[in-house]
């Protein structure tokens, strides 16, 4: 016969499994909010990654462009140096237009300072433009196109892309140095000698990009790292230093002679073109850093999103398992003790 009392397990069974619901429930809130700043983390470093290519493609390009036309708009060349072919310019400003327009497809957009391209390009081709105005226009280009790697830097997350990146923005900006530096030693070697305040600026940029590439580059991607060890411990890097050095002896008034002009602007071009391709492979490096990051990241974080919900499962279901327990352990007991009092009395 029942004592007449209700079963007390179910109630002691709910109480048990409601901490592990509560707590299941917070974990899945705390693990979708984590999942979901590791998907906006890898949607920004892809994004990041998308951008750079065409960004890279433009600054390529208007370097180029703008070693032309300087060099289309230098002095007449001296004995037995020919003056550049303008359709290699022409075919340069289509390879220009393209990289923008794939830029624009991407981004939705190119920097305002490409606006005025066309017209600054009309100037050229009708002489009317001086080179050290030309310089700084394609330098403005050049700041623009770097912003948006300094943005990039600034959207990944992962630190290492970030700064992998602004390293290849400073690779880019260092570039565009170096050849400023050779369009103000073209001219003079085609006018016979610096100005002394062309010859101020040229000794200022080649002493500041020296500074930067030759101790050498934090940051730089593995890929990057073996190109710039190539670039620094190259024939043609040294001989670059060698006629550097000697046209910064040639000041103004010092009677030192300059260097052959053919040879400084094969060696100029091919050691700028040998920096820019550093600067191509660590801004393509930097994005892939950052996506790779992103990805582990992500699939760290929902790993353990759902893993948390099957431990806190076991482990509620071991606490209901020892309640149901104990409960029946409790119950046989109050069960017994009726029937042992029964038989004392009799």
């Amino acid at each position: 016969m029942g004592s007449g009392r209700p079963d007390a397990r179910p109630r002691r069974l709910r109480a048990a499994a409601w901490p592990g619901l509560v707590l299941l429930l917070v974990w899945l809130l705390v693990s979708s909010i984590a999942v979901h700043g590791a998907l906006a983390d890898r949607s920004a470093a892809a994004g990041v990654r998308a951008e750079t290519t065409p960004v890279v493609d433009v600054l390529v390009a208007v370097q180029q462009e703008r070693r032309l036309a300087l060099q289309r708009l230098a002095p007449p060349p001296g004995p037995g140096e020919r003056r550049p072919d303008a359709a290699a310019l022409l075919s340069q400003r289509a390879q220009t237009d393209q990289a923008l327009a794939r830029l624009r497809v991407v981004a939705g957009a190119v920097p305002d300072r490409f606006a005025g391209l066309p017209q600054h390009r009309e100037a050229v081709d009708a002489g009317t433009v001086p080179r050290g105005e030309v310089a700084a226009f394609y330098g403005g280009l050049l700041d623009a196109g770097v912003h948006r790697l300094d943005v990039g830097a600034r959207v990944v997350a992962d630190p290492t892309a970030g700064h992998q990146l602004r390293t290849a923005a400073e690779l880019f900006r260092v570039s565009a140095r170096m050849a400023g530096a050779a369009a103000l030693a073209d001219g003079a070697l085609g006018s016979g000698g610096f100005t002394t305040a062309e010859h101020v600026e040229f000794a200022r940029q080649v002493g500041g990009y020296r500074a930067v590439l030759e101790p050498g580059l934090p940051d730089l991607a593995r890929e990057a790292a073996a190109v710039h060890r190539e670039l620094v411990t190259g024939h043609g890097w040294r001989t670059l230093m060698d006629l550097q050095d000697q046209l910064i002896s040639a000041a103004p008034g010092s009677g030192a002679p300059l260097p052959d002009g053919e040879q400084w602007r094969s060696t100029s071009t091919r050691v700028t073109q040998d920096l820019v391709a550093l600067a191509v492979e660590q801004a393509t490096a930097a994005p892939e850093t950052g996506v790779r990051a992103a990805d582990r990241e992500l699939w760290a974080t929902a790993s353990v999103g759902a893993a948390g919900p099957v431990v806190l499962a076991a482990a509620t279901a071991a606490v209901a398992s020892r309640t149901r327990t104990r409960g029946a352990t409790v119950g046989t007991g109050a069960a017994q003790q009726p029937e042992e009092t029964a038989g004392q009395t009799r």
